[in-house]
């Protein structure tokens, strides 16, 4: 009877888990891209996840769940910056600007002296943790580090996709 029920509460603690898992996860890939913005936290904070920034050894741990991911994505403009660096604007849904803001304005204020950083994660890869220097809101204005014109490329096209089915739709 005993060992049954030992047997019983490991089958009920791995389900739970199992259900827990997949309640954390961001939102699934669109048409094979990922998209999202995550808090840099300690890496003892429950549910930190450890990342290497790509192209380096440098790792960051990240909050367990995404602030905004692409699912909340509305549009994206490639610009290059003064001193010829590619730059993405992208501008966010009207209800990740405000999942954006609270997070921004929470970090800010945790964090004095701007040493609170977000997660820029692309496909599976870090790949820039910019400082935050203010709260944010309907855009983030991504400049240099880490970015490549094809990276640019690429959100560009998600958010043309996704645009034109939604025009489909309506």
């Amino acid at each position: 009877m005993r060992r049954k029920d030992c047997l019983r509460r490991v089958t009920m603690f791995a389900l739970l888990i199992f259900v827990l898992a997949g309640l954390l996860r961001p939102a699934e890939a669109e048409d094979g891209f990922s998209f999202a913005v995550y808090e840099v936290v300690n890496c003892n904070k429950p549910g930190a996840k450890s990342m290497a920034l790509k192209g380096s050894t440098q790792k960051h741990c990240l909050a367990s769940k995404p602030i905004v991911d692409q699912t909340q994505l509305k549009s994206a403009s490639s610009h290059t910056s003064d001193d010829g660096q590619p730059q993405l604007w992208l501008t966010l849904t009207p209800e990740g600007a405000v999942v954006m803001q609270k997070a921004t304005e929470r970090i800010m204020q945790e964090h004095p002296g701007r040493d609170g950083h977000l997660a820029i994660v692309v496909n599976g890869q870090l790949l820039h943790t910019p400082r935050l220097m203010n709260a944010l809101s309907d855009g983030i204005v991504w400049s240099g580090k880490g970015l490549t014109q094809k990276e640019i490329d690429e959100i560009k096209s998600f958010l043309e996709r996704k645009t034109q089915r939604n025009q489909a739709k309506a």
